[in-house]
């Protein structure tokens, strides 16, 4: 689902809100269904509400008969931000539950996280009143036009936007499509990198990602003397150092295998030539040796054949270690595991994580972005920017936005109100009581408010200690952009739109080594992450040093100097301190919990709640976890107070407004993120068009179901849950026949894939029962009868549907031993007995038909073993007693019956001494 919501399963936080299912396997299924469908018809059209209605005109009886259900999930998925938010036109009548002057809250800050919550407690009937202390919206999302061109100080990269509510959100506001970004070339001192050591060194960083995916959810890495968790850097360097250390010991083992070849192969030769010696010293002998001394000749001739024979053998085991020793330096092994030209390589890749997480790996715990799906994300960028994103929703939702007004204190001493105090631009202080605070203040201020410095605001009474350790906790990540405006585009032509480029040492393989820019735009842009002190030089320093890495990659285009620069300082900016946050190496799962507790009055309810991406565990540092953040404060706010009403109060339906049928409305392309090798701009998408009323494509057509014998009723074995699934529509001509029954289309979608040819009637409907009473009621008199209890019903329908199963693998079994159709064996066949004998029956009875009848002789019937029996057919034979043993079966023709016929031979004793069929011909 585009919502991270398991279309197959209900999450935890589901399961809290519907305990109900917890009891039954088949009321979770229609939920599911019901869910489903429910962000199936937002989806479908996203400018206009989703409501009771609309998706119950998409559902078929019975899942259309519980109103109230319906009612709670659309209520349940509308107040956590999964459906009916953002920029859509309101089909309801606003509701509001807090009486006037007890429902007034305040937003702090104008950025994605405020602009959710304000937007959702708006649309929940709350009064809402956002301040701000820029003269602007966005936040950390600044966007600014230069001669006409786009200039993005700010956040300008969605990571993973198929998976982010922001796709919905840039959908209504009508964008003029989305660009995304991929680096295609990598340059290396002004050289293109080489391509296959690229990606030969990609890889084996994906595979290091991978062991420290598996690291962090299958050990806790902690630091033995100070506990704290071990930093990302350290385990790449861990893995890296038993990378190196295997490939030194396989150096070793290599060098030591050369050495004791060697040596063997020495000891080889000396032998030889030892042998040598001794047989020409005994050839000398020999011609001294007088002819008449026939024993001493006969001595020497021995000794000389003997030495000869152990010189052959020493000759052969010299070849044999010289061969192993040549093939041995033909393969040799690295004396190092990798070159620096390719360590360098290695640097960039955690570079670029460094600029992601704007901190450098040494502080960053090495659990963070190790999920597969964060290290091959997709860079995407709005063409607009994505603060006229957040304007516009702001300004088409009318929300009540006070710029330059500074907040400087929350109090929480009153009773059942919150005091804010706050500071204009011009000097002005305001003193004000509102019901509830939702607080978007970024960390990096709360770390100045926890530090007693007066810039940040000031909290009374103070923070508890578990929220001030949490603030403490976090770190702050430092992203800065160095902005070049040029009088022409040089780059795209010749390295794209986004490129990158390989830094020369360690400390700086996160400084200027990203490149991107939008099609045609005349401006460049670069990322510098790293020590304090990098960002402490002067622009001066830090533009010559951008335009010399420029040069250095295109000597020929690039000029001596840009039209304009621009450099960002956000770790001074007084309203952020900074880009985002990230875990530190002392930073716990409980932190964030402690960063969402909600602040409380003396009359003990919670008034002050906290939203930023700070706050969303896993979509730190990035507008995706600030956007859902406020969702969840908005949430939060509206359950504490207004109470969760998809658990409580009940549906009814207008009488002015009648169900209508089904309506499909074709979606447009809405977002479409296309992974290219450069930057590609996509056309606007076409307007939504309305089709005739027909059956929504996430409700599948009727399935066929055949009736099963009576006997199959009285089965016991139970089975699996189905799954709920989509089932593939038969066609028309198909859909109905005299020996078939038609499902409805909801109970059809519930069914597995194994039930294709028959299955009962009765678990369909005793499956839909159980999740609807008045539908078991209405239904028929035999299912009314049946017990209540769902799960009753259920195991009743499985045993059913686990011999049919049963039944129709041993179907299977058979009609591969005979090789021939058995279903229509099976019709003209007894319905008593077993399915071998009525197998067998259905077989004679069909020689039977071919074969030319024989006056006063018994039909020849089909054997087992391979010969042909004229034994009559009997009611006795037919009886389910008979054991047919489980033998291979031989299907004759009818010639062939004919001729066995005219002859009855004795049963042989043996198979080896029957008589073939075709020894008859």
């Amino acid at each position: 689902m585009r919502v991270n919501m398991p279309g197959d399963r209900p999450t935890e936080h589901e399961l809290a809100f519907f305990p109900e299912l917890w009891e039954s396997i088949a009321g979770r299924d229609v939920y599911l269904f019901i869910r489903n469908t429910a962000i199936m018809t937002w989806h479908l059209n996203l400018l206009n509400e989703c409501t009771t209605d609309s998706v119950r005109n998409r559902l078929k009886p019975p899942f259309d008969s519980d109103v109230d259900l319906i009612h709670k999930i659309v209520a349940y998925l509308t107040r956590h931000g999964i459906i009916n938010f953002g920029r859509f036109t309101r089909q309801t009548r606003l509701q509001r539950y807090l009486p006037a002057g007890k429902r007034t809250v305040a937003v702090i800050g104008a950025g994605a996280a405020g602009i959710a919550a304000a937007s959702q407690l708006k649309s929940f009937g709350f009064d809402v009143i956002v301040l701000e202390g820029r003269e602007r919206v966005g936040g950390r999302v600044q966007s600014f036009r230069s001669k006409g061109q786009l200039i993005e100080a700010g956040c300008d990269m969605l990571h993973n936007i198929y998976r982010s509510p922001l796709e919905i959100l840039i959908a209504q506001m009508e964008e003029v499509g989305l660009v995304a970004s991929s680096p295609t070339r990598v340059y290396c001192d002004g050289k293109l990198a080489h391509e296959a050591r690229h990606k030969l060194i990609t890889s084996y960083y994906k595979q290091m990602c991978e062991g420290l995916h598996y690291l962090a959810h299958n050990s806790e890495q902690r630091d033995e003397v100070t506990n704290h968790y071990v930093s990302r850097q350290r385990v790449f360097e861990n893995l890296f150092n038993m990378i190196e250390r295997r490939q030194k010991l396989n150096y070793f083992n290599y060098c030591s295998a050369n050495l004791e070849m060697s040596l063997k192969r020495e000891e080889h030769f000396q032998k030889m030539g030892h042998l040598r010696n001794v047989a020409m010293m005994a050839e000398e002998k020999l011609l001294e040796t007088p002819l008449d001394d026939h024993l001493l000749q006969r001595s020497l001739f021995r000794d000389i054949k003997i030495t000869l024979q152990h010189f052959d053998e020493e000759f052969d085991a010299f070849q044999l270690v010289e061969n192993h020793l040549l093939h041995h330096k033909k393969h040799p092994c690295a004396q190092q595991y990798m070159a620096p030209g390719d360590f360098r390589q290695y640097n960039f890749h955690l570079g670029f994580e460094e600029i992601l997480q704007g901190a450098q790996l040494e502080k960053l715990q090495f659990t963070q972005f190790t999920s597969p799906d964060k290290i091959e994300q997709s860079m995407t960028r709005v063409p607009n920017g994505i603060y006229s994103v957040l304007a516009k929703l702001a300004r088409d939702r009318e929300l009540d936005i006070r710029c330059n007004t500074k907040v400087c204190e929350i109090d929480t001493t009153m009773d059942n109100l919150v005091r804010v105090v706050a500071v204009k631009d011009d000097g002005e202080k305001i003193d004000f009581t509102v019901n509830f605070v939702v607080s978007t203040i970024p960390n990096g201020v709360l770390k100045k408010t926890v530090e007693n410095d007066p810039i940040g605001p000031k909290f009374e009474p103070p923070l508890p200690k578990n929220k001030v350790e949490a603030i403490k906790a976090l770190g702050k990540s430092i992203i800065n952009k160095i902005i070049l405006v040029f009088e022409r585009n040089f780059w795209e032509d010749n390295g794209g739109c986004a490129f990158c480029n390989i830094a020369p040492t360690v400390p700086h393989r996160a400084s200027m080594t990203y490149w991107t820019s939008l099609p045609g735009s005349n401006v460049l842009t670069t990322y510098f992450v790293g020590e304090m002190s990098i960002h402490k030089l002067s622009d001066e320093i830090l533009i010559k040093t951008a335009m010399d890495v420029l040069k250095k990659i295109f000597p020929v285009w690039c000029p001596d100097v840009p039209q304009k620069a621009f450099v960002t300082r956000w770790h001074t900016d007084e309203f952020a301190f900074g880009t985002g946050s990230f875990r530190s190496l002392t930073t716990k799962e409980h932190h964030f919990d402690d960063l969402i507790e909600p602040l409380k009055t003396k009359d003990g309810e919670n008034r002050v709640y906290f939203a930023g991406e700070a706050t969303s565990a896993q979509h730190l540092n990035t507008i995706q976890g600030a956007w859902t953040s406020g969702m969840r404060a908005a949430a939060d706010l509206a359950n504490d107070h207004n109470g969760p009403s998809f658990v409580m109060q009940k549906y009814v339906t207008p009488t002015s407004s009648p169900v209508k049928p089904p309506q499909v409305a074709v979606p447009s392309k809405k977002l479409v993120v296309r992974p290219a090798s450069h930057l590609q701009v996509i056309p606007r998408p076409a307007p939504r068009q309305s089709l005739p009323p027909s059956r929504p494509a996430f409700i599948p057509t009727p399935v066929r179901v055949s009736l099963p014998s009576s006997s199959s009723s009285s089965a016991t074995a139970t089975t699996a849950s189905p799954q709920v699934r989509l089932v593939r529509p038969l066609p028309p001509t198909a859909r109905r026949s005299s020996s078939s029954r038609v499902l409805p289309d909801e109970v059809a979608c519930l069914l597995p894939d194994e039930l294709s040819s028959e299955l009962t009637v009765t678990y369909a409907r005793t499956l839909a029962g159980a999740c609807s009473d008045r539908y078991r009621s209405s239904a028929s008199p035999s299912l009314a009868s049946q017990p209540s209890t769902s799960n009753q019903i259920t195991e009743q329908a499985r045993a059913q549907y686990q011999q049919t199963l049963q039944r129709q693998e041993a179907l299977q079994r058979i009609e591969k031993q005979l090789s021939v159709p058995v279903s229509p064996l099976l019709r003209t066949s007894p319905q008593e007995g077993s399915l071998t004998d009525r197998v067998m029956d259905g077989l004679r009875q069909q020689q039977e038909k071919s074969a030319p009848k024989n006056i006063g002789k018994p039909s020849p019937r089909p054997s087992t073993s391979g010969y042909v029996s004229s034994r009559p057919s009997t009611s006795a034979y037919a009886s389910p007693a008979r054991q047919v043993p489980p033998t291979r079966f031989v299907f004759q023709s009818a010639a062939t019956a004919t001729a066995a016929s005219t002859s009855t031979p004795a049963r042989p004793s043996t198979p080896s001494s029957r008589p073939r069929a075709s020894s008859k011909k």
